[in-house]
């Protein structure tokens, strides 16, 4: 009953509707390049996303599952020193990582120095951010966090598509890099007024953390950080082969293609994903298996009502833009996005039995599934990318991504055995 009280409620949430809109603003950024910029461009633009989202992903090494599940167990001092110790290895992460960030664009973008410095700096902000947003809904604070990631989003993509409407000059890479880097420096700024006013209302005082506890910390994250790695190169690597071996056109293209599908996969994340997961989670660790597997009928009942309501909405919208595009490849770029679509819904439906893994600490398993996947991924781009293009590419996504759905529902079967 929680689940559909929960799921018919959430889209009056204001919560909802600024994730929404946040993503939304992103979607139709894409599309506002694809169409009346250029698809090189998109391509372009494809490369930063994918390779902040890397980055994003494995900054970190994914300490804030650690420290999430301690976070409601001690006192408000507690809960500032575990604070103080995840964002004390997130600095020492970001002087390691930000040369690989450095080079990873220099390699793929290929643009000057400064640019690339510059890029450095939007993923560690934006890292930085992703963490803040994590932790203020650990603390259920959810309202707050929600409007610094409304804020570090919108501005920038709204001045630019007005920029180019009323200036009518074409937008470039570099354009995208200051604009972002401009927005994300001031809501650094307005986050940093926030946090010394939070801390002084408080009467918190810094604590000093040593070496050693952070290590526990660090020593405790490996499996979910290999999950994190495996999972993010199996999501974003076609990209990057897509970039390298096809060029910037092409890589626009798939982009375009993979953000109509991706918004299926928001949408399940900001309706079943963020309400109902949750519920289920906190079922299972108060009452037990048994409970849980009654209120899971229905976790993944909504999520299938929403793949199917989602899914019809974005083939019907995804099939009108197609129509709308003059290119000579109408047929393979229609297959590419088939293709894409199902590879968003079977990647969809593997997180309720991902879910159960989670929940019976089967994190070997996890790994399993997603690097064998990402292994399978790999093999089929290699064979598939040469003569199919962007359609071998897509073909690739949807195999692995069912082989992904199939290994976890299987695996997830196994372990509920026992309830």
């Amino acid at each position: 009953m929680l689940l559909n009280n929960g799921f018919k409620s959430i889209f009056l949430n204001i919560n909802f509707l600024l994730r929404a809109s946040s993503a939304a603003i992103k979607f139709l950024f894409v599309i506002f390049l694809a169409n009346f910029e250029s698809a090189s461009l998109v391509g372009e633009y494809a490369l930063l996303a994918t390779i902040s989202a890397i980055f994003i992903q494995i900054i970190g090494f994914d300490v804030t599952t650690v420290v999430g599940r301690a976070l409601h167990k001690t006192d408000r001092r507690g809960k500032f020193k575990l604070l103080i110790k995840q964002y004390s290895i997130y600095a020492g992460s970001y002087l390691f990582f930000s040369i690989l960030i450095f080079f990873s664009f220099y390699v793929f973008v290929g643009k000057e120095i400064g640019i690339a410095v510059f890029f450095m700096l939007i993923v560690l902000l934006e890292h930085f951010f992703t963490e803040v947003f994590r932790t203020f809904v650990s603390l259920v604070k959810v309202k707050v966090a929600t409007i610094i990631q409304f804020i570090k989003t919108v501005p920038y993509i709204v001045f630019l598509i007005l920029f180019s409407y009323i200036s009518n000059e074409d937008i470039t890479i570099e354009n995208i890099i200051f604009s972002w880097f401009i927005n994300l420096f001031l809501v650094f700024v307005f986050f940093a007024i926030y946090f010394i006013k939070e801390i002084s209302f408080r009467n918190l005082k810094f604590v000093f953390v040593g070496f050693i506890e952070c290590k526990e910390i660090l020593s405790e994250a490996i499996p979910y950080f290999l999950v994190i790695i495996f999972g993010v190169l199996f999501s974003n690597i076609d990209k990057l082969i897509i970039g390298k071996y096809l060029g910037n056109e092409l890589l626009g293209i798939y982009f375009t293609y993979f953000t109509i599908c991706s918004v299926l996969s928001l949408l399940i994340s900001f309706t079943v994903g963020v309400k109902q997961g949750p519920i289920a989670i906190k079922i299972f660790s108060e009452k037990g298996g048994s409970d849980y597997l009654l209120v899971r009928k229905n976790l993944i009942r909504d999520y299938v009502r929403v793949l199917i309501f989602g899914g019809m909405v974005i083939v019907f919208v995804g099939s009108i833009y197609l129509i709308f595009i003059e290119n000579e490849t109408k047929i393979e770029n229609y297959i590419t996005f088939i293709l894409l679509f199902f590879s968003v819904v079977f990647l969809s439906l593997s997180q309720p039995f991902k879910l159960d893994l989670c929940l019976l600490k089967n994190d070997v398993k996890i790994v399993f599934a997603f690097l064998s996947s990402l292994i399978l991924n790999l093999i089929i781009l290699y064979l598939l990318i040469q003569k199919y293009n962007i359609v071998g590419a897509a073909l690739a996504s949807a195999i692995s991504s069912l082989y992904m759905l199939i290994s976890f529902y299987y695996m997830s079967k196994r372990a509920l055995c026992r309830f």
